[in-house]
């Protein structure tokens, strides 16, 4: 009954032949955790990102510093020039306030010439002095006048615009100070000169020329021409010597009369 269900099925054979077995498809790694039941894909390998540049801060911008109005800056120049007119007793010049720096600026120019005209004047006036070995300004411990004390021009300005010194006069002071002493030492100078050629012509009055000369003796006293002729050579003999003096000891020729007169008039000048 076996045989007929199989029908015409022939009968195996005695050795059976090894069939090839079927090559196993390589199965894809399951992922931890993972559904068995779903394949994996290939993960794909990640990629070096590219690291930030550092960027450059930013630097505060400097802040400048608030320019006032131009009007402000006129207005305050157009002050400090109407200050200055004060001062110089010069009220009622009117003038523009645009054009006040500028004015300003000159009348700086102007103080610094004045300054340094001055200081020359009273350094040869001093010069003066010490060559006919009179006596000087000396320095003092307070007002001393520094026109006359300061070593250059610069010197002179910063003294006579910081007014923290109390060692030394206020500006206004120091200036009349040295116009005073320079219009006594011109009159003192020409009192001076007018003693130093009086004494000088002194010497050469007849009469002391006679006297210096003496009587003619001999043939000079008889006869007049030999008499002037004697004389003469005797008044050249003087001026030679007079020459000699001017050119070794001015001092003694001229100095000496030249100082006195000077210094009195200078302290007649100071008492009026």
């Amino acid at each position: 009954p076996f045989a007929e269900l199989l029908g015409n099925t022939p009968a195996p054979s005695a050795t059976p032949v090894a069939q090839p077995l079927p090559t196993a498809e390589p199965t894809p790694l399951a992922m931890p955790f993972a559904d068995p039941g779903i394949t994996q894909q290939p993960q794909p390998q990640p990629q070096p990102q590219p690291q930030p540049q550092p960027q450059p801060q930013p630097q505060p911008a400097s802040v400048a510093a608030p320019t006032p109005p131009a009007s402000a800056a006129a207005s305050a120049g157009g002050d400090l020039l109407q200050a200055f007119l004060r001062g110089a007793g010069m009220t009622q010049l009117k003038v523009d306030p645009a054009g006040a720096e500028a004015q300003m600026e000159a009348i700086g120019r102007s103080y610094r010439g004045l300054v340094e005209g001055l200081v020359d004047v009273l350094r040869a006036r001093a010069s003066l002095k010490g060559e006919f070995r009179m006596a000087q300004t000396m320095i003092q411990p307070v007002q001393n006048n520094p026109l006359k004390f300061a070593p250059n021009v610069d010197e002179a300005m910063l003294l006579l615009l910081r007014r923290d010194n109390q060692a030394f006069m206020a500006p206004d002071r120091a200036v009349a100070d040295s116009f005073e002493d320079l219009k006594a030492h011109q009159l003192a100078v020409m009192a001076g000169v007018q003693a130093a050629i009086r004494h000088l012509l002194a010497r050469f009055e007849p009469a002391a020329l006679e006297a210096r000369f003496g009587k003619p003796a001999g043939l000079s006293g008889l006869l007049p021409g030999a008499r002037q002729a004697q004389n003469w050579d005797s008044f050249t003999e003087l001026y030679a010597k007079i020459l000699r003096e001017a050119e070794d000891d001015f001092q003694e020729l001229f100095g000496r009369e030249f100082s006195r007169a000077y210094e009195e008039h200078s302290a007649r000048l100071r008492r009026s």
